[in-house]
């Protein structure tokens, strides 16, 4: 039988029984924070309305519908079905908050072995589940997904504070990045002024002697000093080569796949349109 307890809006354990609950949760769950829940990720219009629409998945023989009301009555409400249900070759970018299309199709997740039986829509009805207090043993997974794309380090949060730093905007700018904005909200974030000022205070600190240097100027010199050190570690030998002894080396390999995808990653980042935003195949 699955456990449940009492959850704030932010996913964590009410004042009442904070106390006694925090401490027996794993190091990782209390890293998770978003600051959207379910209700308000739709409530602001997302997933073009398609979301919960009724679906054929590899887990299943039969299609899947209506998963949306084995949850609370009173998280869609004032939210049309039609924002909830509608069939994705409808999806219509005007009920999304920032008026944009982000996501590939489900097939693409199932094909990417990104979904799990349990949660066969992905990982807002994992989210949904999770906020109800529900617990599964895909909780870890999921989290770090959320944390590598959301989180304080995630890779899309930082991404949109250096394209605000860098067309000199403010904060809450929503012109600025748009598809950013709209998928950090798909995984229940949304950028505060606080987690924004953070960030540049951080970064600042990071510079030795307090260098005066633009963010963008910064980043570039890191991201060069980094390559330099690459390189240099692989004329010393540091890293071993595809074989050993005629046996596949899983370090090496871990190695080059992660600078493919290095690689790929700067590229899109080069191909960034005037409005600061990915090609659409980066989200999902």
């Amino acid at each position: 039988m699955t456990k449940t307890r009492k959850l704030n809006k932010n996913g964590g354990a009410t004042k009442k029984n904070k106390k006694s609950n925090l401490r027996h949760l794993p190091k990782l769950d209390l890293k998770f924070k978003p600051n959207l829940t379910p209700r308000e990720i739709f409530t602001l219009g997302s997933f073009g309305g398609t979301y919960w629409r009724p679906i054929k998945s590899k887990f299943f023989a039969n299609e899947l519908k209506n998963a949306h009301k084995k949850y609370p009555g009173s998280w869609w409400k004032g939210i049309p079905e039609d924002h909830l249900t509608r069939k994705f070759d409808k999806y219509d970018t005007k009920i999304n908050k920032y008026g944009v299309k982000v996501g590939t199709t489900l097939e693409f997740w199932d094909d990417k072995n990104w979904t799990r039986k349990s949660h066969p829509y992905g990982w807002v009805q994992w989210y949904c589940d999770y906020y109800m207090g529900k617990r599964s043993n895909d909780d870890e997974r999921q989290i770090k997904r959320w944390q590598s794309i959301t989180g304080p380090n995630g890779r899309f949060r930082k991404f949109l504070i250096t394209q605000i730093v860098k067309k000199g905007g403010k904060w809450n700018d929503e012109h600025i990045s748009p598809k950013i904005r709209q998928v950090l909200q798909h995984w229940g974030y949304k950028l505060t002024k606080r987690d924004f000022d953070r960030e540049i205070r951080d970064r600042k600190k990071s510079r030795k002697g307090g260098s005066k240097e633009s963010d963008e100027a910064f980043q570039r010199k890191k991201h060069e000093k980094t390559l330099k050190k690459q390189e240099e570690n692989k004329k010393n030998g540091l890293y071993l080569p595809p074989t050993t002894r005629g046996t596949p080396n899983t370090a090496y390999m871990t190695y080059v796949s992660n600078q493919d995808r290095q690689r790929a990653f700067n590229r899109a980042l080069e191909d960034v349109d005037d409005t600061g935003d990915f090609n659409d195949r980066w989200f999902g």
